[in-house]
């Protein structure tokens, strides 16, 4: 980033860092990757402070389950690719569906754009939250506490 500093300070530019859900939910075997995205969300909080004086915004999207080719690739690689697609899909409350690459583009866009003239220090989310059922490659949602989103009783 040093390098480019002066080129942003110029141009009052912005900058879009794009992570990943896994940085905020985990997910087993990725603690590398895990680790890394995190760092990314910290240093998106960081470096919007650290600008903000120069005009620069720096914002970050994190992307969960996202229809891609990998996980078309993921899908290929299992026993049955159209079960295993209709099953993570059936577990996103919203439109029972993956999020597109086109959505993801869409948020960088919004926040590239003079729309989000005032949005910094930001990390959005354009996904909808997973309900997970015992999916043997993903960590749940809501982590190992069974009393997390757990119903209440009513009071009596």
């Amino acid at each position: 980033m040093i390098y480019a500093l002066a080129a942003l300070i110029e141009s009052r530019g912005f900058i879009v860092n794009v992570s990943s859900k896994v940085a905020v939910t985990g997910q087993g075997g990725t603690s590398g990757y895990a680790a890394s995205k995190g760092a990314m969300n910290a240093l998106t909080r960081a470096w919007a402070l650290d600008l903000a004086k120069h005009g620069i915004r720096v914002n970050a999207v994190v992307p969960a389950e996202v229809y891609t080719p990998m996980y078309e690739s993921l899908a290929a690689a299992t026993d049955d690719p159209e079960k295993f697609l209709d099953e993570m899909s059936s577990q996103i409350p919203l439109g029972r569906r993956m999020t597109t690459a086109e959505e993801i583009a869409n948020a960088v866009v919004f926040l590239a754009s003079d729309r989000s003239a005032h949005t910094t220090g930001q990390i959005i989310y354009p996904w909808t939250l997973v309900r997970r059922k015992s999916l043997p490659w993903k960590r749940q949602i809501l982590g190992s506490n069974p009393s997390v989103g757990a119903r209440r009783k009513p009071r009596s």
